[in-house]
């Protein structure tokens, strides 16, 4: 069973290390020297798997020794000279180490006597040779005076007997079974990997290996050191001891992408290398124009932070731009259920979560009861007879995964499994629902599990998809009927996106007011963006639910008749390049929603969500953008030319120097890509995209953004030698290059000789 199931695996060696424990005081309380020897002995393997150094040295050698004891002292040790017994009794004797430590070294080791005194050694030495008579008056008073000496008290204040000692025990026991009902270790269904019990955390396969394999490591590190340092000789016995990388539960959290973390001191950094950068192309006599057109740094500050994240652009910020300057009429809840017609529910399933709150449950089962039991509220409501629960797929391959990981930034990581009802929930709710695979799980056992508890009624119907098995595939709810809907069935990997093919699926089915529940901008912004084909197939209004506590919908029909019909037409652009989930920030929301009124800025902004832009379109996405930072409708090498020369000074602020031309290509490049996503998003399939060719890059199998396709600084720009002689020979990079030495050379204090006089 051990080679089927890690948690049986695991508990077996737990149980085979606790036997060696109780067998080990067992040959001390019954003076068995034969069973201290084999106890002993099975301790080894444990102690060098885990990187015991002063036990692996000190025991090997104490057991090597009493194999080569002489006959007659074995014989003495195996009658019972082995352990002392202090009192009356069996059972009850102590190892000689334990015994001498309770009697001649406690009354010279407590606070009060030498601890404490002095740290002088000469003194400590008198004391030492003092000690033992001392310790002898000692016994002898306490004797005299009948006091009881506290390492022979009644069994009632053994400290193992304490209140608290007993509810820590009772606690872990409880943990124990808990962990056994949820995933029993006498199952061979493969379901029962290595799991932390209390935390429900998934080992990791270096983790598994180390506890799953301690022993049979252990023995191979204790042959190995017994064959070089009593056996072969080829080592000695004081030689270093190499430790080994040994994994448990403590080892696999670690907090992740904490790079850069202190921003004043990369930023003060990467200025310094502008500056050197720039000295040296004047220095140099190197076409300082040319320069301006690479990103000199090795990232593209402008658009990322040195860790490889987004720069972010606040995303509700247009949401709330919008509001201020449009009218986005707004209806109370009331006022919207009080509508005489027919509605439809669209939930984020996400949201949803987030909302109710996972940490206010004790088991996945629970909060799964009480998920769907939200949901059923919304059919008592007049006129809901359908609801759409729509969750987001966490595929591996994902233009989301920077997003993705800088949530997880600074989380501890840790893989959770859900395997039934009564499954804990983390105590960490935060960092458990940052971690894509938690998400999928949560997702995963939701759907499974929607039969069991949303009891829909014959004449409603619920449909729910995005966490099944096959993440297509879309089913329908509808009293005790569960059946899939191929119509419904779409290749989309954001909840976002793929609930506007539900909408359309609804609208088409019978004329309603819908309502969405989500707290995503993106939402918003491509309900309005669609409001008009919906309008044509008969929606009679589009209501977005974006918040946990207002009490009041926003009227996405509203919005786009406000807005009009052209700026909705580039809304979804808009959003993209300014700065979202999958792009990085360019200029603030506020910025481009004023300027999208501009006919150039329109047209532009129309070409993104082709994915096969031509050069004349992309100079003029390159001007809109330039145009917003300057006023100028020119190249961004250009601007970033007039933006350096005329800041570079002492107060050089880099983020206000707009990325190179190239950066930006590959910005509006991930910018078409996600528009492409959003406009297409009413369509149940998304053709095949090529990311690679699309602003991003496969780094190990995750796909990130890829910054620029230049160098970060031209091959031909030589940097200042490091030289500290005196530059006469071809080891200066500047003779070899057969340039002269500059001020920025360390070689110019140093009497350099390669200097243009």
């Amino acid at each position: 069973m051990s080679a089927e199931n890690e948690l049986f695996k695991y508990f077996k060696n737990y149980c085979e290390m606790v036997e060696i424990l109780l067998n080990s005081i067992i040959a001390d309380r019954s003076n068995n020297y034969e069973l201290h020897l084999v106890s002993t002995r099975q301790f080894l393997p444990y102690f060098f798997a885990m990187n015991h150094t002063n036990y692996i040295r000190g025991v090997t050698l104490y057991l090597q020794d009493m194999l080569k004891l002489p006959a007659d002292v074995v014989h003495d040790l195996k009658r019972g000279m082995h352990a002392v017994k202090r009192t009356a009794g069996t059972f009850n004797a102590v190892g000689c180490d334990l015994a001498l430590e309770q009697s001649q070294n406690r009354s010279s080791a407590v606070t009060g006597v030498l601890i404490g005194i002095t740290k002088n050694e000469e003194a400590m030495q008198r004391w030492l040779l003092l000690y033992p008579f001392k310790n002898s008056v000692h016994s002898m008073l306490i004797s005299y005076l009948g006091i009881q000496s506290d390492t022979t008290g009644d069994i009632n204040s053994h400290n193992e007997w304490t209140q608290s000692r007993i509810n820590t025990d009772e606690n872990d026991v409880e943990s124990i079974i808990k962990c056994f009902k949820g995933c029993s270790p006498f199952t061979t269904n493969g379901e029962c990997v290595l799991r932390n019990i209390v935390t429900g955390e998934l080992a990791v396969e270096s983790t598994s290996r180390c506890l799953l394999n301690v022993k049979e490591n252990g023995e191979a590190l204790l042959t190995t050191y017994e064959n070089e340092r009593f056996f072969q000789k080829t080592k000695k016995l004081s030689d270093p001891i190499k430790k080994t990388k040994f994994n448990n539960f403590k080892d696999t959290p670690s907090k992740s992408n904490k790079i850069g973390s202190n921003k004043k001191l990369q930023d003060v950094t990467d200025i310094t290398i502008f500056q050197k950068s720039f000295m040296t192309a004047s220095q140099r006599g190197f076409n300082t124009r040319m320069l301006a057109s690479y990103e000199v740094l090795n990232y593209c500050k402008y658009l990322f932070d040195s860790d490889g994240f987004y720069r972010k652009s606040p995303k509700s910020q247009l949401l709330v731009e919008i509001k201020k300057i449009y009218n986005c009429g707004t209806s109370s809840q009331q006022d919207f259920i009080n509508l005489n017609t027919f509605k439809v529910y669209i939930i984020d399933g996400m949201a949803l979560v987030h909302k109710i709150q996972l940490n206010k449950f004790n088991t996945f089962g629970d909060f799964a009861e009480a998920f769907f039991k939200k949901i059923l509220e919304f059919f008592t409501l007049p006129g809901v007879k359908r609801i759409d629960v729509i969750f987001d797929r966490y595929d591996d391959i994902s233009i989301k995964f920077m997003e993705t990981k800088l949530r997880s930034k600074e989380q501890i990581i840790k893989n959770t499994i859900i395997s039934n009802h009564s499954t804990n929930i983390p105590a960490d709710c935060k960092a458990f629902l940052t971690n894509a695979h938690n998400k999928m799980q949560l997702v995963r056992f939701l759907c499974a599990n929607a039969p069991k508890y949303a009891q829909v009624n014959k004449d409603c119907e619920m449909y729910i998809c995005g966490g099944f098995d096959d993440p297509t595939k879309c089913f329908k709810l509808q009293g005790y009927l569960i059946c899939e809907v191929l119509e419904l069935q779409s290749n989309h990997l954001e909840a976002d996106s793929r609930m506007f093919v539900h909408i359309f699926h609804a609208v088409r089915i019978q004329s309603a007011q819908i309502i969405i529940m989500s707290t995503d901008t993106d939402v918003f912004v491509l309900a309005v963006y669609f409001w008009k084909y919906l309008a044509n197939i008969g929606c009679l209004g589009l209501w977005f639910d974006g918040s946990h506590t207002n009490k009041r919908f926003l009227g996405c029909h509203l919005a786009a008749e406000s807005l009009g019909e052209n700026i909705c037409n580039i809304l979804p652009a808009l959003h993209a390049i300014s700065g979202c989930d999958t792009t990085s920030r360019f200029g603030s929301k506020m910025q481009w929603l004023k300027a999208a009124s501009e006919d150039f800025v329109q047209t532009a902004l129309m070409h993104l969500g082709n994915l096969d832009l031509n050069n004349e379109q992309f100079k003029q996405l390159e001007a809109v953008c330039t145009y917003l930072v300057s006023k100028k409708k020119v190249s961004a090498d250009e601007l970033r030319f007039v933006l350096i020369s005329q800041n570079i000074g002492f107060n050089f602020n880099l983020m206000r120097v707009i990325c190179t031309s190239d950066a930006l290509r590959l910005h509006l490049l991930r910018a078409t890509v996600q528009t492409f996503i959003w406009k297409n998003a009413h369509q149940t399939q998304l053709p095949p995209i090529d990311y690679c060719s699309l602003g991003y890059e496969n780094l190990n199998g995750d796909l990130c953004p890829r910054q620029m396709t230049k160098p970060s600084l031209p091959e031909s720009l030589i940097p200042p030698c490091k030289c500290t002689a005196n530059c006469r020979t071809m080891s200066c990079l500047c003779k070899k290059s057969e340039l002269f030495c500059i001020s920025l050379c360390k070689c110019i204090n140093n009497k350099c000789e390669n200097q243009n006089e």
